[in-house]
């Protein structure tokens, strides 16, 4: 079961826009797209992947699960406090990274 949305700032949300490439086997690719397109909308977070959008509901810092998917991305930030992946764990089973491009 999900647990209720944590609030997030738009700053801290804004930090985390970016177009990230899915570096995972190519079945997954052909499914989900090779880019995740992170953006913010006020104090919402969106992804988009292969023409499906769907909204980024926060579960704690840095992690949040897609509303109407059975996934969970958690932001991983590098030495310097930017985001520069986002590992992607598909219900519960499988884990794949995606790292930033822009």
């Amino acid at each position: 079961m999900w647990r209720n949305r944590v609030k997030a700032d738009a700053d801290s949300l804004q930090s985390l826009e970016g177009k990230y490439r899915l570096e995972a086997p190519a079945m997954i690719i052909e499914q989900m797209g090779a880019t995740l397109t992170v953006s913010a909308v006020g104090e919402r977070l969106y992804g988009e992947a292969n023409g499906r959008k769907a909204e980024l509901i926060r579960q704690n810092s840095h992690t949040f699960r897609a509303q109407g998917f059975p996934i969970t991305l958690v932001f991983v930030p590098g030495a310097d406090g930017r985001v520069n992946e986002v590992r992607l764990n598909f219900m519960g089973f499988s884990e794949y990274i995606a790292r930033r491009i822009e």
